[in-house]
């Protein structure tokens, strides 16, 4: 048997130490026998881990009914908020750090690309995620570059898991024209099975009117519309009990629409493919060998017109990501020994880069230890060298991570230290963000570097789980966009490193689930950022307060219907920023804008008709809150919104009629 994202995992009862203490939460239904690998790269139950990793489940998901991650990850974790940014691309914090310090992972593997300096969000397409492993503070020794603020693994559906067939086809309708539709076809015959999920995503382009007419640094006037189509096949051959063999293809098209009006839009694409092996020689021992292909482009899109009889589609950005991994681990009388390495090779070419194309290669190597020292106390320690072709970015990174359990208390500890290197674009870019802002790439940056202190505590009592968590994060070199310089050609933004950054948090949680069918979940996260460059930074401010809750039910009536039912929202506080007065001329000053705090709440009615047939009825934003200005970091609502969605399981009704 393998873990959920294809690694060998021999099932829970197979892993050190059982899961007893915790038999309470289990049977009300909190999944602490849910195997994760994110924080040791080994498979661990959740309530052994280590390293706390914070988990949305696949019944999370299922009873969220979200479109995307980012919907997600907001519903389920305090202090993470997603808004835009230059250009209108979506930027990413998270507790203090901004996306592109937090590495985002599908089924262990890199993405390739980025919009302003973040992931394409978008990429991540819901209906295909099993569950999502989150681990907060660095993790560089295990995951390297970009591993400084955290790190967030999707791990994709088990296809080895399918029934002999199955066909799921799914629906929703939304205001502001969204719309959602999917299809996920299973096979699975012998040694053999394979799954394919064929999805698309699309919402009209809408106007936001501000009260305040005055004029205002990073407003917005118009919420960019788009249209989103994924497809995804993936295949695992089984040969015996210790070999599985894994390949996976992938496309992704997107197409951002800025104005109904235009007749030049922007288009996102992808393409991916990978293979895998994992191979049990012994009891023992585990080895994985994979090979992963990542290819992002962007292109400038024009629509026929009376000028034009005929589309025509520009590309402007492409990255390239060659990718291969080998990892070992080795059960040893009182833990498991990880060795691993991996080899990449990085490619960009843009219409804005300095010269045509650049490219690079790296290439780590790194050990882990995870000592079982008795029933009670465990400790993970972890050493890893990076080495960069282009500058001097090499760097050699350790965490040490210890834990100790008894009874109904978990308490955990760690020290980590993380690092991003300055990618390509960072390092060479010369491209205007948006108009009058041209942000000039600097090959003499240095890698950001941070230094994570984490102490955290859990405590189950009956069907109740307590969660406790304080860190502090010590940043330098942080690499950002400087002071704006004016130039004939307009304000000029190299990307410079900042000295320092302090970030100091914690986070509180309770979390319960009853037999009777009822659960609930409320969680809190401060965060203080201390800058003492007080250069205005282009990224938006971190709101120092957020607070998360839920409340679902659900009900069984008979054996061919039920009723779940939910309510969930969040809060997030104020905060003040210091904006440039003008983004054309920056030479008049700074001014200090507020932005203002915000809760948002949301109403769901799921209805599931035997086995084969779901219908859903949600409310986003039930309050109407509307805010009076719409800026960069606001919520894009008009109000209420309303949507309705439809699931079939083709498989089950055929079962039934037959």
């Amino acid at each position: 048997m393998y873990a959920e994202d294809g690694s060998d995992a021999l099932g829970a009862d197979t892993l050190p130490r059982g899961c007893g203490l915790y038999s309470n939460w289990e049977k009300e239904g909190i999944d602490l026998d849910q195997v994760v690998v994110t924080a040791t790269r080994t498979p661990k139950l959740l309530s052994e881990s280590p390293v706390l990793t914070q988990l949305i489940s696949a019944a999370d998901i299922q009873r969220l009914d979200v479109t995307n991650v980012e919907g997600l990850l907001q519903q389920e974790l305090p202090g993470v908020e997603f808004s835009y940014s230059m250009n209108m691309q979506v930027n990413m914090n998270l507790a203090g750090f901004a996306g592109q310090s937090v590495l985002f992972l599908v089924d262990g593997e890199r993405l390739a690309g980025e919009t302003n300096d973040n992931i394409d969000y978008e990429r991540l397409v819901i209906g295909n995620i099993d569950h999502i492993e989150i681990v907060k503070g660095a993790a560089s020794a295990l995951y390297g570059s970009s591993a400084n603020g955290g790190v967030i693994n999707i791990i994709t559906k088990d296809v080895s898991r399918l029934p002999s067939w199955q066909l799921h086809t799914h629906g929703k309708w939304g205001s502001h024209g969204e719309q959602r539709y999917g299809l996920d076809l299973g096979l699975h015959k012998g040694l053999w099975a394979n799954s394919l999920q064929v999805s698309y995503r699309g919402t009209d382009c809408y106007r936001v009117y501000n009260k305040c007419n005055d004029p205002i640094p990073l407003r917005i006037d118009y919420v960019p519309g788009q249209e989103v189509w994924s497809v995804n096949d993936r295949m695992v051959c089984t040969p015996n009990e210790a070999l599985r063999l894994t390949g996976r293809l992938g496309f992704y098209r997107r197409q951002m629409v800025r104005n109904a009006t235009e007749s030049e839009h922007t288009r996102f694409y992808d393409y991916s493919a990978g293979v895998k092996a994992d191979w049990h020689p012994t009891e023992h021992d585990d080895v994985e060998v994979s090979y992963s292909f990542d290819q992002y482009d962007k292109t400038r899109y024009y629509v026929p017109s009376s000028l034009q009889t005929s589309d025509l589609d520009v590309r402007e950005y492409s990255n390239v990501q060659n990718s291969v991994r080998c990892l070992w681990n080795r059960q040893v009388e009182q833990g498991t020994i990880t060795i691993g390495a991996d080899y990449m090779y990085d490619y960009l070419t843009n219409t804005k880069l300095a010269d045509a194309d650049y490219h690079q290669s790296s290439v780590d190597l790194f050990a882990q230890y995870d000592w079982i020292i008795n029933e009670q106390w465990e400790l993970v320690s972890a050493l890893r060298y990076d080495y960069f072709e282009v500058g001097s970015h090499s760097r050699l990174t350790p965490k040490v991570s210890a834990s100790w359990h008894r009874d109904r208390c978990h308490l955990r500890g760690s020290y980590g230290m993380g690092f991003r290197a300055p990618t390509l674009k960072e390092m060479h870019y010369a491209y205007e963000a948006m108009p009058g802002w041209i942000i000039d790439g600097n090959a003499d940056l240095t890698p950001e570097q941070s230094h994570n202190f984490t102490l955290s505590a859990e405590y189950g009592y009956g069907v109740n789980r307590f969660t406790l968590m304080g860190y502090y994060n010590h940043i330098t070199d942080r690499i950002t966009t400087g002071v704006p310089q004016s130039q004939s050609d307009g304000a000029h933004l190299p990307y410079i490193n900042l000295p320092e950054l302090d970030i100091t948090g914690g986070e509180a949680a309770w979390q319960a689930r009853w037999s009777n069918g009822l659960g609930a979940k409320l969680a809190y996260c401060y965060t203080y950022e201390h800058n003492p460059d007080q250069a205005p930074n282009q990224f938006m401010p971190t709101r120092p307060h957020a607070c998360n809750y839920r409340i679902d039910y659900e009900h069984k009536f008979g054996s061919d219907y039920s009723l779940s039912l939910l309510l969930s929202g969040r809060w997030l506080s104020d905060v003040t920023h210091d904006e440039y007065r003008s983004t054309q001329h920056p030479e008049q000053g700074v001014m200090s804008v507020h932005y203002s705090d915000y809760h948002l709440h949301r109403v769901q009615l799921m209805q599931r008709w035997q086995d084969w047939l779901t219908v859903t009825f949600s409310i986003d934003n039930v309050l109407g809150y509307q805010p009076d200005n719409y800026f960069y970091n606001s919520p894009l609502t008009t109000g209420q919104a309303y949507s309705v969605g439809v699931g079939l399981s083709i498989e089950n009704l055929y079962s039934r009629v037959r």
